[in-house]
């Protein structure tokens, strides 16, 4: 599948001096890397350029568009071939944002090598050239096999395919695009998906420098990502797993939930990406906020660690951390009432088939997953340090009198408050999708009781 693209592109670039870079390349594999993968501003431009094309119609094209697509559905006249138009050439607009002529030549012929051994490809495979959903499905193939390092099989190609055609014929908006928005987003898929191949081809070299491996290796996934994602209605490309059923391929986490073995662990690393980037230091006084400090947090996770293992939970948990949470939050803002050991594992149970039956959570990777825990352990201790101080701060208020107690005690009265919202926020956030309001507290647990 990739050796055809592999053999006439490097033809296409054997000495060839980049006029951005000032450098000549003897190898054709890097001057490629240094024209058409590493070249950073043109493929910003080309993402931007998809980005732009997805996003160009309003409501009222849309609709146009979806009247249009009704009656060429109700006429039999619904196709997914494309006729092609002198204005629908995605190259020759790709081509025209680079620099300098010799720059647009040069990605010209780069857009239309990967257009010709594109099609030649499709009609390799038993499929059509210039076909929307044929595009789509040998592109999305290609990709996964750039991704993941698998090829899916030309048994997953040929049902992939069949699967978007009959999604293709049916959709209205889909049938009453233009023909010359078609074929724009036909090359410029084509271009996406070939330079990802071009990239993984290139990776696997052993006459390329180790940073070129390594950059190749990154646009690699990136193309190869971005043709996937187009595509895919899962939480994440990542997500994506060969199968035997419908189109051959399915969606792990959907899987895993599904199946009754979702897991709700991580592996735990020390150092919190999620604290680094996020997490707020104050001084004792709970206002003037610590510049560049992170510290509090691991004092703060410390002190849910303890109430987590003193509960009988793991550190690596993310179902225990809501219960952990839920638990420490909830008297702050029911008035002091203390969860009992049933009522808790009630909260826990559920919080447990919540996450193992979710396929978005089952796809989340480790780094994500203590995201979720380090950030309910940080959120929910800092409520409990909020209102606690506000209620130390309203009792020494009592015993200064005059303005200046007075003024103390209504600021720690409005810091109660805003900590019992907070409180009441997070606790629903961590019992959705049901409501605080329906449910009632009882000694075994929590009742639905509308």
């Amino acid at each position: 599948m990739l050796t055809l693209f592999c053999q006439s592109l490097d033809a296409q670039t054997e000495g060839y001096t980049n006029a951005a870079t000032g450098r000549t390349w003897n190898n054709p594999s890097s001057s490629f890397l240094d024209t058409a993968i590493l070249n950073q501003n043109q493929r910003s431009q080309l993402q931007s350029a998809a980005f732009n094309m997805m996003m160009m119609g309003n409501a009222a094209r849309t609709m146009m568009k979806e009247n249009y697509g009704e009656e060429k559905i109700k006429a039999g006249k619904a196709t997914t071939r494309i006729t092609l138009s002198p204005d629908g050439s995605y190259i020759e607009k790709w081509a025209a944002k680079a620099q300098t002529p010799q720059e647009q030549q040069e990605t010209r012929a780069i857009g239309k090598l990967c257009l010709q051994t594109f099609n030649d490809i499709l009609k390799a495979k038993g499929l059509t050239a210039y076909d929307v959903t044929d595009a789509q499905a040998l592109g999305f193939v290609m990709s996964y096999l750039v991704y993941n390092g698998k090829d899916p099989g030309d048994a997953r190609l040929k049902k992939l395919r069949q699967s978007l055609r009959q999604k293709f014929l049916k959709d209205a908006e889909s049938q009453g695009t233009p023909e010359y928005e078609k074929q724009q987003d036909y090359e410029n898929l084509v271009i996406r998906t070939m330079l990802g191949v071009r990239a993984y081809e290139i990776s696997k070299r052993q006459n390329v420098t180790a940073s070129e491996r390594q950059s190749a290796t990154r646009m690699a996934r990136e193309y190869a990502g971005g043709v996937l994602k187009q595509f895919w209605s899962g939480s994440s490309v990542d997500s994506i797993e060969l199968v035997e059923t419908g189109n051959g391929f399915g969606d792990k986490g959907a899987s895993l939930a599904a199946s009754g073995q979702g897991t709700t662990s991580f592996r735990r690393v020390e150092q919190s990406s999620w604290a680094e980037s996020n997490a707020i230091c104050y001084e004792a006084n709970g206002v003037t906020r610590i510049s560049g400090d992170k510290s509090c947090f691991y004092e703060m996770r410390k002190r849910f660690d303890a109430e987590t293992a003193r509960l009988g939970g793991a550190n690596n948990d993310v179902a225990y951390a809501n219960a952990v949470a839920f638990k420490i939050v909830y008297p702050i803002y029911f008035n002091g009432v203390e969860l009992n050991a049933k009522q808790f594992d009630w909260v826990l149970k559920e919080m447990r088939k919540d996450l193992s039956s979710s396929s978005t959570f089952q796809n989340q990777s480790d780094g994500e997953r203590q995201n979720n825990y380090d950030y309910l352990a940080y959120s929910s201790v800092r409520i409990v340090d909020d209102y606690q101080r506000a209620k130390n701060s309203s009792s020494s208020s009592k015993n200064r009198g005059g303005l200046t107690g007075k003024m103390q005690g209504d600021f720690a009265v409005q810091s109660m408050e805003s900590a019992r919202n907070a409180a009441y926020l997070k606790l629903q956030s961590i019992f959705q999708p049901r409501e605080l309001e329906d449910y009632q507290l009882r000694p075994d647990g929590f009742t639905k009781v509308r």
